[in-house]
């Protein structure tokens, strides 16, 4: 059986980006970096639904979070003309941590 499961932690690399689509549907994107092994990843995060206002009220740039979601991609074609395959988090939940050493 094949599964498409994600569960990463790490800090933002910038504040999350809010903005609707046409058809009116909340769209979050936001980085994430995240230094496993001495290796640093930076990881693209989406949310097509509308995560909880005390997240994206709470969270900035520098902020802890912990993701879990699937891996989703999509191609496009660059400035050259090539085509680039990129890939993102697809988040079904996102957690953020508090001051006082609490994720929520």
């Amino acid at each position: 059986m094949d599964t498409n499961n994600i569960i990463i932690a790490g800090r933002l690399t910038s504040d999350p980006e809010k903005r609707s689509t046409q058809s009116g549907k909340e769209v979050t994107t936001f980085t994430i970096a995240n230094n496993g092994n001495n290796n640093v990843l930076y990881i693209k995060c989406v949310s097509f639904k509308a995560l909880p206002d005390d997240f994206t009220q709470h969270v900035k740039k520098g902020s802890l979070v912990a993701i879990e979601g699937r891996l989703g991609s999509y191609t496009y074609d660059d400035k050259s003309g090539y085509k680039r395959k990129e890939y993102e988090i697809i988040i079904n939940k996102a957690l953020y941590h508090q001051e006082k050493g609490e994720i929520k």
